[in-house]
């Protein structure tokens, strides 16, 4: 009796299996494809056409529910929350590093003008 619960186990995870499969074969490349229309980065395209078809599977368990046009959607919002997220995003040079190109700045500045007042005459 076991052996016929792990086999019809068995067998329906073979066609979950395949179902997924084949939506993934059906709506990936159309989805990546726009993904990298709106991002214009292959990169980026490819983390937001993956995020959103995970999200899609995730919250869209019915087959019939599972669109071409709902993937895009959630590409798209997926895509315009990353470009807010970057919006807020500063780069702080860190003090130290500052300091030291103020340093070198000086340094060369110094260097610069020892080395005209060494080849060139007062009057030049």
């Amino acid at each position: 009796m076991t052996n016929k619960l792990s086999l019809h186990n068995t067998e329906v995870l073979q066609e979950e299996t395949r179902t997924e499969e084949a939506l993934w074969l059906e709506y990936y490349p159309k989805l990546h494809q726009y993904c990298h229309f709106l991002t214009q980065n292959k990169w980026d395209a490819d983390d937001i056409a993956q995020e959103a078809y995970l999200k899609a599977k995730k919250y869209y368990t019915n087959q019939q529910s599972f669109t071409s046009a709902l993937l895009n959607k959630i590409a798209y919002h997926h895509w315009i929350d990353q470009v807010r997220k970057r919006k807020k995003e500063t780069i702080e040079l860190d003090d130290k590093i500052v300091n030291q190109k103020e340093e070198k700045q000086a340094i060369d500045t110094i260097y610069s003008v020892e080395l005209l007042m060494k080849h060139f005459t007062p009057k030049q």
